[in-house]
């Protein structure tokens, strides 16, 4: 067989589709988060306890991605970010809504639109009062 006719003689081998992918598959970055975060906003959730601070974190860590503070992610998705039942996860949401943290919209079978609050000073008094 006659392999010479199969070498790559005088071609750019950086403009072929394989060795473009190849780049950038080395310039994938392990996920981070994405701050700065309040540290009003994380006392708040903190108060709350148990997985309300997990789900919070995880809101934050969808907020960068997103790079918006108003985006859809459902239960599922946080349940398998935190390693708990979707019931822990709706239960932590909930926690965050009634502390006033966030607010959701909720659609029949369709992803929860979350929105992060930013906490304002005056907030902050008022629920050390609480």
């Amino acid at each position: 067989m006659e392999f010479e006719k199969y070498k790559f003689n005088g071609v750019d081998k950086t403009n072929l589709p394989g060795f473009k992918y190849r780049k950038q598959l080395h310039r994938l970055k392990p996920p981070f988060l994405r701050g700065p975060i309040p540290l009003d906003w994380l006392q708040r959730a903190m108060r709350l306890g148990g997985t309300a601070i997990s789900v919070g974190i995880v809101l934050w860590y969808y907020k960068g991605l997103k790079k918006s503070s108003i985006f859809k992610i459902g239960i599922q998705d946080i349940a398998g970010l935190i390693g708990r039942s979707w019931l822990t996860a709706k239960r932590g949401l909930i926690a965050l809504e009634r502390r006033g943290v966030i607010s959701i919209s909720r659609h029949q079978g369709r992803k929860h639109l979350i929105e992060i609050h930013e906490i304002d000073d005056e907030d902050t008094q008022i629920s050390e009062k609480d």
